[in-house]
C-alpha cells in the first residue's frame, strides 16, 4: 500500500513524527499500534529519532517540549524532533533502510553457515521467542548483505568500533553468533517482510520497564532456558492491530527472548538490532525516505559487486538455509492441542 503525501498527514488514527526540518522526512504512525509498543508513547518517539538519525534531542508539539513521562498521543497531531543543545542536524547519521533488503547477492560458504547455526543452537536451543522446537538460524543483518554492509554500519555510527554502552563491535561478522537468533519460520518471515522487529532495552532512551511486560509463552520453558538479567530482547509487531488472533496467540506482541543460561556464546548484538529496528520503521512508516540520502553523513551502501561472467552460475544464498530440527508442517503437537496453528505466520503479509 502506497503512503499518503506527507503534506496530507497525519490521517485520522495516526500521528506524524517529523525527523528532518521543513517536513522533509517523517514517520506516519498508527496510534493504536504504537500504544502497544511502549508504555510511554512520547518517549518512544524520541527512541525512534535516536535509532533512525543516531542523534539526541527532544520531541516537541506546537513548539513545546512534550511530557514524556505522562503525556500520550493526540489524534492527527504532528510531533517534531529537535536536536539537543549541543547537537545539530549536521551531527545526524541517518540509517540506510536498504540494509533490511534481502535482494543483494553473496556467495554461500556452507561450512560457515553450519558453524553459525551450530553456535546458535548451543546458545538458544529452540526458538528464543516462543520455545518452538523446530527453529531456523536467522541472521539479524541479512546474510546476503555480507561483511561490507556491517563495515558501513559500524563505520558510519561507531568508527571507534565500540558503542557508548560498551558493546565491542570489533568481532562483528555476518556469520558471527551475535548476528543471529534461532526462530521458527513464521517469525523469520515476518521480520524479513519488515512487519516486525526486535527492540533491546535498556538503550540510550528507553528502560526495560518502558516496554509492556512479556505475556506467557505458548510452550513451557525447559530448565536452563532463562530470560537474561537486566536486558530484554523483545519481539514487536509494528502492526499488531492487523494481526489475527491465531498469530498473536502463537507469538504475542512484546514477546521476550530466552537463552541457554549455560552457554558462553555472545548474545545478539544490541547495535545490529537497533540498526534493523531503524530500517524497519523507515520502511514501514516512513514518508519520503529518499530524503535521508541527501544528508552528508547518510550511511551509504557499499559499491555493488560486478556481475559474474557468462557461464558462471552463482550459488544462491538464503537466510533460512539451516533448519534446527527435522522437517515439519509448522505445527507442534502441543500447539495443535491448544488450537494454535503455527503455519498461520507463514502467510503473514503487511
Amino acid at each position: 500500500m502506497s503512503s499518503p503525501p506527507i503534506n496530507d498527514c497525519p490521517l485520522p488514527g495516526h500521528i506524524l513524527l517529523l525527523l528532518l526540518p521543513n517536513r522533509e522526512f517523517g514517520l506516519h504512525i498508527p496510534i493504536q499500534d504504537a500504544l502497544q509498543l511502549c508504555t510511554r508513547p512520547l518517549k518512544y518517539l524520541r527512541y525512534l529519532a535516536w535509532v533512525v538519525l543516531h542523534l539526541e534531542g527532544k520531541i516537541t508539539c506546537n513548539s513545546v517540549e512534550v511530557d514524556e513521562e505522562k503525556g500520550t498521543f493526540e489524534d492527527q497531531q504532528t510531533y517534531r524532533f529537535e536536536p539537543g543543545p549541543l547537537r545539530s542536524w549536521d551531527d545526524a547519521r541517518p540509517i540506510n533502510a536498504e540494509i533490511a533488503d534481502r535482494r543483494s547477492s553473496s556467495a554461500t560458504n556452507s561450512s560457515r553457515l553450519h558453524e553459525f547455526a551450530d553456535n546458535l543452537r548451543e546458545r538458544d536451543i529452540s526458538c528464543v521467542f516462543t520455545g518452538y522446537t523446530f527453529a531456523e538460524a536467522m541472521h539479524i543483518v541479512p546474510f546476503s548483505k555480507g561483511n561490507e554492509w556491517l563495515e558501513r554500519l559500524v563505520g558510519g555510527r561507531f568508527p571507534g568500533r565500540s558503542t557508548n554502552e560498551g558493546e565491542d563491535l570489533g568481532e562483528l561478522d555476518i556469520n558471527h553468533v551475535s548476528n543471529g537468533f534461532l526462530t521458527f519460520s513464521g517469525i523469520h518471515m515476518c521480520t524479513d517482510r519488515r512487519v516486525a522487529a526486535v527492540i533491546v532495552t535498556p538503550n540510550r532512551v528507553l528502560s526495560c520497564d518502558d516496554i509492556p511486560p512479556s505475556l506467557p509463552r505458548l510452550f513451557e520453558r525447559p530448565t536452563g532456558i532463562e530470560y537474561p538479567t537486566g536486558i530484554r530482547y523483545t519481539f514487536q509487531w509494528l502492526h499488531a492491530t492487523g494481526r489475527s488472533n491465531d498469530e498473536l496467540r502463537a507469538v504475542p506482541n512484546n514477546s521476550d527472548a530466552a537463552f541457554n543460561s549455560a552457554s558462553e556464546q555472545r548474545r545478539p548484538s544490541p547495535f545490529l538490532l537497533e540498526c534493523m529496528y531503524a530500517a524497519t520503521v523507515v520502511k514501514f512508516w516512513g514518508l519520503h525516505p529518499d530524503r535521508l540520502r541527501m544528508h552528508p553523513k547518510f550511511i551509504s551502501a557499499p559499491p555493488r559487486k560486478s556481475r559474474p561472467s557468462l557461464g558462471f552460475k552463482p550459488t544462491r544464498s538464503s537466510d533460512r538455509s539451516i533448519t534446527i530440527g527435522k522437517p515439519n508442517r509448522f505445527r507442534q503437537n502441543s500447539a495443535g492441542a491448544m488450537g494454535v496453528d503455527m503455519s498461520i505466520l507463514m502467510t503473514t503479509a503487511r
